[in-house]
């Protein structure tokens, strides 16, 4: 009975089970992944893996080796991500440098949207202001002159617009059958 037992510990692995691909630190992460990790945490401080546990249905050791990196973020943790009221931080992060038609589009309409809104408050601050001034003649010339430049910019902004809304790449949408006829006439 002893010479059985004897062989059975020079099989058995007295260290444990082994990792078979070792993790050293020359190992690079991708720039997404550090990215996507980096805004998890600005948006989310505290406890930022208990959101992503509670997010993505995971437990706490696999929502920390997400944030440190060690494993990846798979689909449908990236869909919840870019569907999430931050979104579009995360769709940001995953074009990087990226530039395609339609994302270069894309980046100019949100950059006129941001205009307009800048405007919009703008606009409401100096309306606010106005309605503080007593009521003189030089009142009223302010407010005119405002209300005249903010139509001004108004209009400008609709150009703006209207132009890119023609500008969008849709190579995927067929001709429409008045442009076709007028490009046959040339």
């Amino acid at each position: 009975m002893r010479a059985a037992s004897a062989a059975v510990t020079n099989l058995a692995n007295p260290e444990g089970a082994g990792n078979c691909t070792k993790r050293t630190k020359t190992c690079t992460v991708s720039q997404l992944q550090s990215d996507i990790s980096d805004l998890l945490k600005q948006h989310f401080p505290h406890k930022t893996w208990a959101v992503l546990a509670d997010a993505f249905g995971l437990k706490e050791r696999a929502a920390k080796h997400r944030l440190a990196n060690n494993s990846s973020y798979t689909i449908e943790e990236l869909q919840l991500l870019f569907q999430s009221g931050d979104g579009l931080d995360y769709l940001n992060a995953m074009m990087a440098d990226a530039a395609p038609a339609w994302w270069v589009w894309w980046k100019q309409v949100m950059a006129q949207a941001e205009k307009r809104r800048i405007a919009a408050e703008a606009t409401q601050e100096a309306l606010q202001l106005e309605a503080q001034l007593p009521p003189t003649a030089a009142a009223r010339r302010l407010t005119k002159s405002n209300a005249d430049a903010s139509k001004k910019l108004s209009a400008a902004f609709a150009r703006k617009e209207a132009a890119l809304g023609f500008l969008r790449p849709n190579g995927d949408r067929p001709i429409h059958r008045a442009v076709a006829q007028a490009k046959g006439k040339r």
